[in-house]
């Protein structure tokens, strides 16, 4: 981050520039103390009346900056105009930086990593490509990470809950993935089961995990909804346009962000929605471990993928393939009885047959769902600025009582907010205490943090 606060006012104009065109994605950027992980991309986009700061998604941070925590929190920020985006950065991330990166002198903003090509304006030094002091607190290339499996499997429960089964197998396959110098293909994990019961959120959970973990790699997740890639022109979207065709050269989700950062978790969420002709693409991926795309940023037309994650997801009804798994017991064949069931359901088998490992996820007990809403009503609480110290259980009574349908968890959130959300937005109105704590009776209400119930 010191070099956009510091980067001189030719380098922000020849930024200007580029952002103008494409987002410029800049990767391996150290951020202020208390964000877990420690570094993230940051992107720049520039538009006619418009400048817009983009960070990793799933940032955690602890700390007592606002500002900081409300862009990591979104994931972006928006100005009026770019330089409100730089006297944002010097104003709000400076003085978390140190005051050497408030004080110093403006010095040159020479991006470590871009999307879009570079025109250099002179040579770069080593101290504008790099932070040079978090250098030695990272591997080498890529030397094998550090990782064990407990303590993945503590970090991936403290976002999924209730599937015990699944984390350990996800956990077992993405260290054993992350461990490999010189992996041949990526890492291919299909998760399944009834909606709502933590899919998606495992996935998610992975990135930030490792990213916590690893110092910052594997960090990166691309999320894509295959419900938007059903139809036979939206492959270009997805891959890039041939040359001399509208929209060669766009930056697209999966190609640029593995290019951008070949490290990175990639869910394919609702997989069996997507049309053939991208999964005949990601099949030869998987085999290969080089996503052929269109384009001029790939080297060749493939971009390496060796080193990532592809995560898939899928609605398709396995409650018999659960059934079966069940009955069958430990030592059941997981494998074999999950292909069976997904390729009955619809999923094309060249895919299934490509997938190293299954991750069942099975209905939520009535402990995981108190759980999750328990996460869900700190959630909730810090959209309005607010730090939930303890909920009363009968409040969280109220909230998993309520009949639970085949969506399982994911109407809980919805349900919090029009429970707790006017008691949230009078308390932060008010501007006590922000740590807070949640009693029921005789309608649920904010006390602060160690105060007597009323």
């Amino acid at each position: 981050m010191r070099r956009f606060v510091n980067g001189s006012q030719e380098a922000w104009d020849d930024l200007a520039r580029r952002a103008s065109r494409a987002c410029v994605v800049i990767t391996g950027c150290r951020l202020p103390p208390g964000c877990q992980p420690g570094t993230a991309r940051i992107g720049f986009e520039l538009h006619p009346a418009e400048a817009i700061l983009f960070v990793d998604k799933g940032i955690r941070y602890h700390g007592d900056s606002l500002a900081l925590d409300e862009w990591l929190r979104n994931g972006e920020v928006r100005f009026p105009a770019l330089e409100d985006l730089r006297a944002w950065l010097r104003r709000e991330i400076a003085p978390l930086l140190g005051t050497d990166a408030a004080l110093r002198p403006p010095g040159p903003l020479v991006p470590a990593s871009l999307t879009t090509r570079s025109v250099a304006t002179r040579p770069a030094m080593p101290a504008d490509l790099t932070e040079l002091d978090a250098v030695s607190s990272t591997a080498a290339g890529h030397a094998a990470a550090r990782i064990e499996i407990a303590d993945l499997i503590r970090e991936l429960g403290s976002c999924v809950f209730g599937q015990d089964s699944a984390l350990h197998a996800l956990a077992d396959r993405a260290v054993q993935h992350v461990r490999r110098t010189s992996p041949r293909r990526p890492a291919t994990l299909f998760a399944l089961g009834p909606t709502g019961v933590g899919k998606t959120t495992a996935a998610l959970a992975l990135a930030q995990s490792l990213g916590t973990l690893l110092g910052g790699r594997w960090s990166s997740l691309i999320r894509l909804n295959m419900n938007e890639y059903a139809e036979r022109h939206r492959v270009s979207q997805l891959f890039g346009a041939p040359p001399s065709y509208v929209g060669y050269g766009d930056a697209t989700p999966l190609s640029h962000g593995l290019a951008a950062q070949p490290e990175s978790v990639v869910l394919f969420d609702e997989i069996d929605k997507a049309h053939p002709d991208i999964l005949v693409a990601l099949m030869s991926a998987m085999d290969a471990g080089q996503l052929q795309v269109s384009g001029p940023m790939a080297s060749g037309g493939n971009v390496d993928c060796r080193r990532a994650f592809f995560f898939f997801t899928s609605n398709v009804d396995v409650s018999a393939a659960i059934t079966e798994l069940d009955a069958l017991g430990t030592g059941a064949p997981v494998a074999a009885v999950c292909r069976r069931h997904l390729t009955a359901g619809g999923v094309r088998p060249e895919l299934v047959g490509r997938i190293s490992s299954f991750l069942v996820f099975r209905p939520l007990s009535g402990r995981a769902r108190a759980e999750i809403a328990t996460s869900a009503i700190g959630n909730v609480a810090r959209e309005y600025g607010l730090q939930v110290a303890w909920v009363a259980p009968d409040v969280v009574s109220l909230i998993v009582s309520r009949p639970y349908d085949d969506l399982g968890a994911r109407p809980d959130e919805y349900y919090i907010d029009e429970l707790l959300g006017a008691e949230f937005s009078r308390y932060a109105m008010e501007g006590g205490n922000p740590s807070v704590r949640i009693e029921a009776a005789p309608q649920p209400v904010c006390l602060p943090a160690g105060a007597a119930p009323s």
